[in-house]
């Protein structure tokens, strides 16, 4: 008996870049034996969370989202803890979670991984109750993901380098009380991640060693450092060695806390929210299953 599949199509993905023949690639590369197939397009912002949801209440068995790590995010936390399967096919700017699975980022190859079926279960995050699949943060990637993802502001690669180099140079570190059990710790930081996965997007580790099915998260700090020794950032964060900055911290945990000064900037798989001072930090485990090569 054939599974009901149903791809959900962000048509503005990345650097709006999807082919006009993608559903005819779907039809001549999914295998339609295993599956009855359905095709759905996002219109409107939070129109990607609504199909999701109706999917799970008709029981469709395979959720696909097509787009980015915010798609992704917006389809996925929709199937946590559901008999509903995520798989992906990668059309975004960074792809980072699809990267951590080493899903192929053409969609052709993609759609073979969604045909063979292989399934795993994983580990999702929560901070004040909101899901995130891949990596959270506060701070400078969060002050990022809130201009990179302005409407006004160009995607792809190059552009979110020439920001982040443009931004660098004047974000000020802020000032963090971190609770872990019985213990608190302040810290002068210019981000702190809490990654489930191993990176941000292409290819930026910051947390190289995570695991995503081990039911904990890394707490990943870059402190405040000199301006000086930026280039040395950007080197280990690309070759997978940021573990050994003198200024980057790391730790596991299932949950704790995070206090600031002033609510602000929380990023979840790279979209920006605006959340309290106060942070509760949590990994929900096994809670979803996704298709992966």
């Amino acid at each position: 008996m054939s599974k009901k599949l149903l791809f959900i199509i962000n048509p503005h993905s990345g650097n709006n870049s999807l082919p006009k023949d993608i559903e005819s690639i779907i039809k001549a590369t999914l295998d339609k034996e295993k599956f009855e197939f359905h095709i759905r397009y996002t219109k409107y912002a939070g129109h990607a969370e609504e199909i999701a949801q109706s999917a799970v209440e008709d029981e469709f068995n395979v959720i696909v989202a097509i787009g980015g790590d915010g798609t992704v995010n917006k389809i996925g936390k929709n199937l946590i803890n559901t008999d509903a399967t995520l798989g992906i096919i990668p059309t975004g700017s960074g792809n980072g979670f699809a990267r951590h699975f080493k899903i192929p980022l053409t969609i052709r190859e993609a759609i073979k991984t969604i045909n063979h079926g292989n399934i795993e279960t994983i580990d999702t995050g929560i901070v004040n109750g909101q899901n995130f699949l891949n990596v959270a943060g506060i701070g400078f990637d969060a002050h990022i993901s809130n201009l990179f993802n302005n409407k006004d502001h160009k995607r792809g690669f190059m552009n979110y380098a020439r920001l982040v180099i443009k931004e660098v140079l004047k974000y000020k570190p802020e000032t963090y009380l971190i609770k872990t059990g019985d213990q608190e710790n302040e810290v002068i930081a210019n981000m702190i991640c809490f990654a489930n996965s191993s990176q941000f997007g292409n290819n930026v580790f910051i947390a190289p060693s995570a695991n995503i099915q081990d039911k904990m998260l890394n707490i990943c700090i870059i402190k405040k450092f000199p301006l000086w020794r930026i280039p040395e950032t950007v080197y280990r964060l690309f070759n997978k060695t940021i573990e050994k900055f003198p200024f980057y911290e790391s730790f596991q945990i299932s949950n704790l806390m995070i206090s600031r000064h002033n609510h602000g900037l929380v990023q979840l798989d790279g979209e920006p929210f605006e959340m309290d001072k106060k942070l509760e930090i949590s990994v929900n485990p096994a809670s979803l299953t996704v298709l992966v090569p």
